[in-house]
């Protein structure tokens, strides 16, 4: 059987001709249907916004929509509250919290909060006393206006589309990147960016006393410009966008210097909208703005921010996502794809954020494990390395479940997928449950944080290896110098009643120092670091022995030998952990290189731990140069791992079985080595393949912005 999906067929090209009608001058028409309603087992179950079915996923079977709904109501039962804030960006906790408490049954409660008066309605005046600035308010403001709209007091409605309207009026944070839509294949959007352009670089010139040469309409030259701030740094060119700012704050004006990373509101930035640049944050800004002006209306910036959002969903499909496998804000940049998902009128900006969402959750998928989430990961924050320690961990249980343990602290996030008529592809679901063959090895690779500047899509910035056995999976990165907020080094092995158990390295568990360098051939791994000691976690209940040269660690069903290079044994250490867990740290010896070398087995290799020992200390075999920086691994079954440590880039020379890696070569976002499962992504090439659970997955986002996939049986 093939299903193919929808092409998308009406885009931006045509956007200007949709047949949206004249200006509304109020909202949408309402449902009239019951959102809310129990079904025979007594489950709340939610009827979602009408998505066409060209537009969806293949259903699933039954029994995984009955599972899915029973895991929602535990979301839904735990996650309730009566939270009441509007100040700031409050709204971020107390709306999708009183949305809950709305599908519990305390409808008079949760609407009473939902409308309440903003407390700094003040700063919103000009937007009708409704808050359209913060970004994580943007986002329940979406979901509340749409999903809950037939609930709320109709002038109430009115009001947030009145308020609306005069945001969308016209583009609530102009900036360098309409430099990216004078490509635009819509002629509307590129005289506005341009006209936009011009009058922002006019703006800058008056407040600098700096000119310029008229670009016209030289792309290059424009790109040139713009990349004299961005090569400068965020801080740099976000501070030169806010002085050129042509839609300054009615109250706040142009803010204030030195806001830029310190200080987010609107009295010191001067927008009219959130100007964060983090992928959750785009997100959530980017997918509202074009909501509430295709509702409103205001047809330019609707299709201005069709562009703006066609530029991240291609750049998931050609380089990847800045804030990659975030354990803390995936699932915030998720959610906001929900949103347009659900709300899109406009059928190819829908398709679009279908894109969006299959390439986020297969992101997920490949890193979440029985309900932990693991591999290196961007924006690691240190304590999510545990079961259900974040909120991604959460949202992907909530969609594929695998997971024995019982009491969970709820992320109130998730009401987003919860009221969604989003379904993630079969073979995504599987990818979560590990329902492919294995052992398993991929390379992947993730682009710079800010990928959107001029040249920052030119090659990736980090290179990842995974490898998945039987029963764990372990993941490496390597990237040149420091990445302080990078988890480097992880490893989940399956436990029956934690789910899994984590065991991680490094000199900082969540962040990888510069003179940090790995190699990892599948279950082979060499670490090695010029900092004094490298620190590791693993559970207090492992079988842990040390014997001269190798440190024997048990897991329930994995097993480490960890080859230690001038190290010291291990004591304990301090940071946040698991109560079942504990931070080990092994302080060096003498002033050179230090590190480890790592072998891994499972139990269905070898029956017990001395089984795995005599293979390793029988067929295995370490050596370390450490005047030349050479480590060389040879595993149990022959295969033989060296690294070099590279004193220039932190770039490590890795050669495997006599063949070396290739960093300068190796750009695929995705790409299994030696198998053609589980998922597979190339550089710039926009077509995604996901082999899981008999399925194959393939979607591809094509250079007309028409988004087309299919769905066949894996080869048997």
């Amino acid at each position: 059987m093939r299903i193919l999906g929808n092409v998308g067929v009406l885009g931006l090209a045509v956007g200007a001709a949709l047949a949206w009608g004249q200006a509304p001058k109020g909202p949408s028409p309402v449902p009239t249907d019951e959102r809310v309603w129990k079904d025979e087992q007594g489950l709340i179950r939610i009827r979602p916004l009408l998505i066409p079915a060209d537009a969806q996923n293949p259903a699933w079977a039954p029994e995984l929509e009955t599972a899915f709904w029973q895991r929602a109501n535990k979301v839904m039962s735990n996650a309730a509250g009566t939270d009441a804030r509007t100040t700031g960006e409050g709204e971020k906790w107390s709306y999708p919290q009183n949305m809950l408490r709305f599908l519990n049954g305390d409808r008079a409660g949760a609407l009473e909060m939902l409308q309440a008066p903003d407390l700094e309605a003040g700063d919103h005046a000009h937007t009708n006393g409704i808050d359209y600035y913060w970004c994580f308010t943007l986002k329940g403001q979406v979901r509340k206006y749409f999903f809950f709209g037939q609930y709320l007091n109709p002038d109430y409605r009115q009001k947030m589309f009145d308020g609306a309207k005069a945001w969308t009026a016209e583009d609530p944070r102009p900036n360098f990147e309409l430099i990216l839509s004078l490509t635009s294949p819509n002629e509307t959007v590129r005289k506005y960016a341009l006209a936009s352009l011009q009058k922002l670089k006019a703006e800058y010139e008056k407040e600098t006393g700096k000119t310029t040469p008229d670009f016209g309409a030289d792309l290059a030259q424009w790109r040139k410009w713009w990349r004299g701030y961005s090569d400068q740094g965020w801080e740099v060119f976000e501070d030169v966008e806010r002085l050129m700012n042509t839609r300054t704050h009615p109250i706040y004006k142009k803010g204030f210097a030195g806001a830029i990373g310190k200080d987010f509101s609107p009295n010191a930035r001067g927008y009219w909208v959130d100007g964060r640049n983090t992928d959750n944050l785009r997100a959530m800004r980017e997918t509202s703005v074009y909501l509430m002006a295709e509702e409103t209306g205001n047809e330019t910036v609707r299709l201005l921010y069709a562009d703006k959002l066609h530029h991240y969903v291609n750049a998931l499909y050609t380089i990847g996502m800045g804030e990659w496998d975030s354990e803390n804000y995936i699932a915030h940049t998720i959610m906001p794809y929900h949103n347009l998902y659900d709300c899109a009128k406009d059928p190819q900006v829908r398709m679009q954020a279908k894109a969006a969402l299959d390439w986020l959750y297969t992101a997920l998928a490949l890193k979440y494990y029985r309900g932990g989430m693991g591999g290196p990961t961007k924006r690691d924050y240190g304590g999510a390395s545990r079961p259900f320690g974040s909120s991604a961990a959460s949202l992907m249980w909530l969609m594929a479940g695998d997971s024995p343990v019982e009491q969970r602290t709820w992320h109130h996030d998730e009401i987003h997928a919860v009221t969604s008529g989003y379904r993630p592809p079969r073979a995504v679901i599987a990818v979560a449950l590990k329902d492919f063959p294995k052992p398993v090895e991929m390379w992947d690779t993730k682009p710079e944080y800010s990928n959107w500047l001029p040249g920052a899509d030119e090659k990736p910035e980090f290179f990842e290896t995974m490898y998945y056995s039987a029963h764990h999976y372990l993941g490496t990165v390597v990237s040149a110098g420091a990445s302080s907020d990078v988890g480097a080094f992880k490893l989940l092995s399956h436990h029956d009643t934690r789910g899994v158990e984590y065991f991680l390295a490094g000199s900082k568990l969540n962040g990888k120092m510069a003179g940090e360098q790995m190699g990892q051939y599948r279950n082979l791994c060499v670490f090695l670091t010029k900092h004094g000691k490298v620190n590791f976690q693993w559970p207090k209940a492992a079988q842990v022995q040390y014997d001269e040269g190798v440190w024997w660690i048990g897991l329930e069903k994995s097993y480490l030998a960890v080859r230690p290079i001038a190290l010291e044994r291990p004591a304990p250490g301090s940071g946040k952990v698991d109560t079942a867990d504990q931070i080990m740290s092994a302080n060096g010896v003498g002033s050179g290189l230090r590190g480890f070398a790592l072998e891994t087995g499972d139990r269905d290799q070898f029956k017990t731990m001395d089984d795995f020992r005599k293979a390793v200390s029988g067929k295995g075999a370490f050596t370390f140069a450490a005047d030349k920086g050479v480590a060389t691994l040879t595993g149990s079954d022959g295969r033989k791992l060296e690294v070099t440590y590279n004193k220039e880039t932190d770039f490590p020379q890795v050669v495997r079985d006599g063949i070396a890696r290739q960093w300068d070569k190796e750009f695929d976002l995705y790409k299994p080595i030696g198998s053609t499962a589980p998922v597979s992504l190339g550089w710039k090439k926009g077509t995604l393949r996901v082999e899981a659970g008999g399925e194959v997955f393939t979607q591809t986002l094509d250079e007309q912005r028409q988004v087309k996939f299919t769905i066949t049986p894996a080869a048997r």
